[in-house]
């Protein structure tokens, strides 16, 4: 979401969204080229890659930064690139002069990272280690048992 002055806007008639799915990077690791996808009846598909080139050095090393928490080991889609490899939970926004006769944006131009989604990975992750506690657990059998108990006692009554 954050964007140097030196960043080059789109100029662009018309935006779009997609997942990013990965990466490349320079040797220091950090972000050149962005991998993007569209979900297409439930599954990711390849769009593009999407290069970089007028993003301020400052602007770079935030993207990278933001990336950093949803790197994965490996790709879930087939990718004509190799790259560090991202969970598909952050979007790309891009502006770009319409579609070609693939489908794929003419002209595109980097506009923002979108990390709305972030906070859904991260409320997902807080949920999950909500049970982490042995009571936790221990008590969820508990309240399964007795909610046993009480169905069994019902049957046994009623027959």
């Amino acid at each position: 979401d954050k964007k140097s002055e030196k960043d080059e806007k789109p100029k662009s008639t018309e935006t779009a969204e997609f997942w990013v799915y990965g990466y490349t990077a320079n040797p220091a690791g950090e972000v050149r080229s962005l991998l993007l996808a569209v979900s297409e009846k439930g599954k990711l598909q390849y769009v593009m890659k999407l290069g970089l080139e007028g993003v301020s050095e400052e602007s770079l090393k935030i993207i990278t930064e933001d990336l950093k928490p949803f790197r994965a080991r490996s790709t879930t889609i087939s990718s004509p690139y190799n790259g560090k490899w991202v969970k598909p939970v952050v979007k790309c926004r891009i502006g770009h002069d319409g579609l070609n006769e693939d489908g794929r944006p003419t002209n595109p131009k980097y506009d923002q990272l979108i990390l709305k989604s972030r906070y859904y990975h991260l409320t997902h992750q807080l949920n999950a280690n909500i049970l982490q506690h042995p009571y936790d657990v221990l008590f969820s059998i508990y309240k399964a048992l007795l909610i046993l108990l009480f169905f069994l006692f019902l049957f046994m009554y009623f027959l």
